[in-house]
């Protein structure tokens, strides 16, 4: 039928299409001279008018465009233009040429034209009408909130659209920061309007925040952030929708327009803020919620340094309060501030200003596990919505435990130091061992994260009486205890029987650290023995006797695991051998023997006699300097006496100690196992030579 219609057409039309090289000029025919094939049909090319009607505009600035408002009208629009209408209205004029080209039809069928900004102030104005008509049907008076808001809600979303879309002015937000009049703002509750105001507001920022390229890019003027100020500053009213309305303005207010912002009005808004959630009863369901919206802005509120801050917000609240109601409004402070990433722990802790309780330090602890940044943007982890009068340590410490292995280390120190500093600990590691006492690799990692051997050695003895310290052994291995191992030895209220009971070393123990085990670069149990010997040494809380016991202990141990002694093994015994020689004593023969011993088995016959002709002349040495002193004549002790005068009247012995001159002290003499108790250094010098003797 379309071709039967098409070749009536061709008949009926009195002059043919002219091909595209039939325009005038020389160059124009040249270049087109191999496009002979191309036809078209041109509206200037004929004297009857074409099948239809295509209109440019002369100027770019005469494009017309409407913008689509409702769906109906998209879909009507639509159907008058649709392919399908084009083709019969075609095709009725091919079997009708006589009969005008509906073009007016075409136009009438069209929506008026209108600019752009036109339709867009038209469209705003015809959504507050109807936002208006909505609460002019209320009874606004004793309305409820949920009323006012579902009449309100069809207006905030299209503004939030019309903000996505690029589609609104300045002019028109400004207005839609507060759409209602006189009239309405005097039927409404003072309370109820600023909450709607404040829902509408932040919900028209956090949409400008979202819909940005970029995160300094300020799409409108300097007035709408102006109209934002101005609008908080009208919100008198204590609630959760004024001061989120802060908090989204704080963080969605360009760097350039942040001076709107001032340092005054952010501390006022803050205090307010504290004594609103200390308002509260605590432990209130949405505490969690309300400080981690908080600390999404708080970098924001004060780029520079936070901690000031926080400083003129308690001296805000000082000067305003006091007695028990300014401490609680210092804890609320301290809660509110533990969800900042920008304050540390020793800040919340130096600011606490009494003792912690139970659910304070549960809030307090959820709070820097968030503000360590170490969850997804856009998670939150299940423990944040446990309710803080549960005190589930449990529960807290299972969701850290899934986390994977970085994050898990720095929220398990930070779990540890929190609740160390609120005195926690204990109550989160009893509550730890009832529910997962298999979990024996989760309290090894606890005891590494605490920083702390006392709080270790709690955890140990609280799994021990669970499990059993051959268990404890197996899982909790060696490898766990090096960091704490020197601050152990060196502590006088340690016991040094706990120290090797936890170690365990060489109880069924391979020497070797498993893979990813080894902590401080001791990988080997005889690696950390030679630490240990020196470690005896320096602690000076043990008497010479302790001090080599101790070493004979790691010399013991050692030689369990490794047949041959290091030489800083050696060493340290030495060391501890020759202390009295040092002073001045003649030293225990017992001990000097049986360091040549050693010596011989691990060292070799010429490094014992190397040893002991050292020995002998060190000795002698000491029995040649140590004489008895002679009793001073009455002329000496004159001279003496006014040496000392002279010098006092001078001023050089002020502040300085006399020394008395003691008998050097004698040690008893030790009993050490395996060693005769007759032997003597010229004994084993007898035998030695012997010995030599008879090899030769």
């Amino acid at each position: 039928m379309l071709r039967q219609a098409i070749e009536r057409y061709r008949r009926a039309s009195a002059q043919s299409c002219r091909t595209l090289s039939s325009f005038p000029g020389p160059m124009e025919s040249r270049r087109r001279m191999g496009k002979r094939h191309m036809t078209a049909v041109m509206s200037d090319s004929r004297s009857a008018a074409s099948p239809w009607s295509i209109e440019l505009p002369l100027q770019p600035g005469e494009w017309k465009w409407e913008a689509p408002t409702d769906p109906g009208d998209r879909i009507r629009d639509g159907d008058k233009f649709s392919l399908r209408r084009n083709i019969d209205r075609l095709i009725g004029w091919l079997e009708n040429p006589d009969q005008d080209t509906p073009t007016d039809i075409l136009v009438a069928a069209t929506a008026e034209p209108r600019a752009v900004e036109a339709s867009m102030a038209s469209s705003f104005q015809r959504s507050l009408t109807e936002l208006h008509q909505r609460l002019a049907a209320l009874d606004l008076a004793n309305a409820d909130e949920r009323a006012v808001w579902i009449a309100c809600r069809p207006f905030s979303d299209h503004i939030q659209h019309s903000i996505r879309e690029n589609m609104i002015t300045s002019e028109d937000l400004i207005i839609a920061l507060d759409p209602f009049d006189s009239q309405i703002k005097n039927q409404l509750a003072r309370e109820l309007l600023d909450g709607i105001r404040g829902r509408m507001a932040t919900q028209l920022v956090r949409t400008i925040y979202i819909s940005r390229s970029d995160k300094e890019h300020d799409r409108y003027a300097n007035g709408f952030w102006k109209a934002c100020v101005n609008l908080l500053r009208e919100m008198g009213t204590h609630q959760f929708e004024t001061y989120f309305y802060f908090f989204r303005l704080a963080q969605s207010i360009p760097r350039k327009r942040y001076k709107r912002l001032s340092k005054v009005l952010v501390f006022d808004m803050m205090a307010a803020y504290v004594e609103f959630q200390a308002s509260l009863p605590f432990p209130h369901k949405h505490s969690t919620s309300h400080n981690i919206i908080l600390s999404a802005a708080i970098k924001h509120l004060d780029r520079e340094r936070p901690q000031l801050m926080w400083e003129a917000v308690l001296q805000i609240l000082g000067e305003k309060h006091s007695g028990e109601h300014l401490t609680r409004l210092q804890r609320q402070a301290v809660m509110t501030m533990s969800f900042s990433p920008y304050v540390s722990s020793r800040e919340c802790f130096d600011m606490y200003p009494c003792d912690w309780t139970s659910k304070d330090a549960f809030l307090f602890t959820k709070g820097r596990l968030w503000a360590t940044r170490c969850f997804q943007r856009d998670s939150v982890p299940y423990f944040m919505h446990l309710d803080v009068a549960s005190l589930d340590w449990a529960s807290m410490v299972k969701d850290i435990w899934s986390a994977p292995e970085t994050e898990r280390k720095i929220l398990l120190k930070h779990l540890c130091r929190s609740t160390i500093k609120t005195g926690q600990f204990r109550a989160m590691a009893e509550q730890l061992i009832e529910k997962m006492p298999w979990n024996t690799r989760l309290f090894r990692e606890i005891a590494i994260a605490s920083g702390n051997y006392r709080k270790a050695r709690l955890l140990w003895r609280l799994v021990r009486d669970k499990s059993g310290i051959t268990y404890m052994i197996r899982c909790w291995d060696w490898t766990a205890w090096t960091p704490y191992v020197e601050a152990m030895i060196k502590d006088p209220d340690m016991n040094i029987r706990f120290i090797w009971r936890v170690l365990g070393l060489n109880w069924g123990q391979p020497n070797k650290a498993a893979p990813g085990r080894a902590l401080c670069g001791i990988n080997s149990q005889t690696e950390l023995l030679e630490l240990m010997a020196r470690w005896f040494l320096e602690a000076d809380h043990l008497s010479e006797r302790q001090t080599l016991h101790c070493i004979e202990e790691c010399l013991a141990v050692y030689q369990s695991i490794d047949r041959t002694l290091s030489p800083q093994m050696i060493l340290c015994m030495v060391e501890v051998t020759l202390r009295d020689l040092e002073r001045g004593n003649r030293g225990r023969e017992e001990r000097l023997a049986w360091m040549v011993r050693l010596i011989k088995k691990h060292m070799g016959d010429d490094e014992a006699d190397k040893v002991l002709f050292q020995l002998q002349g060190w000795r002698w040495t000491i029995e040649n300097r140590i004489q008895r002193p002679e009793k001073p004549t009455i002329k000496l002790i004159e001279d003496e006496l006014a040496m000392l005068a002279k010098e006092a009247v001078s001023g050089d012995l002020k502040d300085t100690p006399l020394v008395m001159i003691q008998k050097p002290e004698e040690m008893p003499e030790d009993d050490l196992s395996g060693l005769d108790e007759l032997e003597s250094l010229e004994t084993v010098i007898r035998e030695m030579r012997k010995m030599d003797g008879n090899s030769a």
